[in-house]
């Protein structure tokens, strides 16, 4: 039997939380919205996750059997539904969407300096370094919030360039000993694209 870890507690199909099984209070779809192929996949795994919960006494062999799925996918798509979402409920009946995303993405990969930023391949580069350097993140947050301070109750201002705001970001990288050959230092307009 497969077992699953949710948050720190290990349990296999017949243990999952009464919390769990209510899928009455999982947060539901629009199938209308689907295109009728996504909807046909969408139906599939909810259909197998219900069967999952409610018919115990079906073997997951035959449920993946039912709905042309691999036990692989029930079980992936199990543990995406019951995933924690960022508005503190479970992603629930979210999770099966095709192409939905239940992490966003994170680089790994150093950014190298023969990347053209107009061809692509600096996919969050930037974000990469903030996590990396928190005191830069705060910075460019307190920058860019004071960038259109009021001058009175209905009247703003760019008080801020976003050329200025680059130069702070840029000193910022230099206090934090970022290297020539790292990112932005190694790209040729060092970060503004």
């Amino acid at each position: 039997m497969k077992s699953f870890a949710f948050g720190s507690l290990n349990f296999d199909r017949q243990s999952v939380p009464e919390e769990l099984r209510d899928m009455t209070v999982w947060p539901s779809v629009d199938e209308i919205a689907l295109g009728e192929t996504d909807r046909d996949a969408y139906r599939r795994k909810e259909l197998a996750i219900r069967q999952f919960l409610l018919e115990p006494d079906v073997s997951v062999q035959e449920i993946c059997r039912q709905n042309n799925i691999s036990p692989a996918t029930l079980y992936r798509s199990f543990e995406r539904c019951t995933t924690k979402h960022p508005d503190g409920r479970i992603y629930g009946f979210r999770a099966l969407v095709p192409y939905a995303r239940i992490e966003p993405y994170k680089r790994t990969k150093a950014v190298n300096k023969g990347v053209s930023p107009t061809r692509g391949g600096m996919s969050g580069a930037l974000n990469m370094l903030l996590e990396r350097h928190p005191k830069i993140r705060e910075m460019l947050k307190k920058e860019l919030r004071d960038r259109n301070k009021p001058l009175g109750t209905t009247i703003r201002e760019v008080r801020k360039s976003l050329k200025r705001i680059h130069k702070k970001f840029l000193e910022a990288c230099r206090a934090e000993k970022i290297g020539s050959d790292e990112y932005p230092f190694n790209q040729d307009y060092l970060g503004i694209l």
